[in-house]
C-alpha cells in the first residue's frame, strides 16, 4: 500500500487525546479534527498537515475542516499560525495544540 510522506512520519500505532476534549461542548467534527491534529503532532504538540490532508483523513470536506479549526481556536485548544515562504506567499499553517 502506498503511504504519503506524512503517514510515513507517524511512527506509533496510537496517540493520546485528553479526556477533557469530550466535556467541552465541541461538535463531533471539531473533535475528529482535533484527534487528527494530535495524531500528526505527537509529543511535540505542533504539526502542519494541509487542510486537504486533514479533510481526507477525517472523511469531511475542507470547508468543514475550516469550521472545525475555527471552533478549536475559539475554544483555546489550537493556535493556528500562517506560514509564508521567503517571497511572502502562503505555504501552510502551523498548528500548536493545547492538551487540556
Amino acid at each position: 500500500m502506498f503511504k504519503t510522506e506524512t503517514e510515513n512520519k507517524i511512527t506509533s500505532n496510537f496517540f493520546k487525546v485528553p479526556n477533557d476534549i469530550f466535556h467541552r461542548g465541541l461538535s463531533s467534527k471539531a473533535i475528529v479534527v482535533y484527534c487528527c491534529l494530535m495524531r500528526h503532532a505527537g509529543e511535540k504538540l505542533k504539526c502542519f498537515p494541509s487542510r486537504k490532508l486533514i479533510a481526507l483523513e477525517c472523511n469531511v470536506g475542507v470547508t468543514t475542516v475550516d469550521r472545525a479549526l475555527s471552533e478549536l481556536v475559539s475554544a483555546g485548544l489550537v493556535k493556528k499560525v500562517n506560514r509564508n515562504n521567503v517571497i511572502g506567499g502562503k505555504t501552510s499553517n502551523m498548528y500548536f495544540l493545547h492538551d487540556g
